[in-house]
């Protein structure tokens, strides 16, 4: 039989960031789209799908209310290179661009209820 760990750390929710959806704990290091502030300062994410804990389930219609998540930002980044080409056949046209995204690396705090 398995001995239950401290029930505390079983807190997870679902956070809407930019355009998609995490699922978040405690400790957790996550690479989001651009967000400003200052490397080590902290901020709070309202955006709250879901969010469980040991004993509870709460669901948001679309979010819930007073749910919050505290991040702290750990680095200010460049994501992957895209490469974008476009050609024309029997025309002599070819075009290449190409972008990086600026990303944010964000460590997850705390999530309160």
């Amino acid at each position: 039989m398995e001995k239950r760990k401290n029930i505390k750390e079983k807190i997870f929710a679902v956070v809407k960031v930019g355009g998609s959806q995490e699922l978040v704990k405690g400790g957790d290091i996550l690479e989001i789209p651009q967000v400003f502030g200052k490397e080590g300062s902290k901020f709070k994410m309202r955006d709250i799908l879901l969010v469980t804990t040991a004993d509870k389930l709460k669901i948001g219609t679309p979010f819930i209310a007073g749910a919050e998540v505290t991040f702290k930002i750990l680095a200010h980044t460049k994501g992957e290179k895209i490469e974008v080409r476009k050609f024309r056949a029997k025309s002599r046209y070819r075009r290449k661009t190409s972008c990086r995204q600026p990303i944010t690396k964000v460590q997850v705090e705390k999530i309160t209820t």
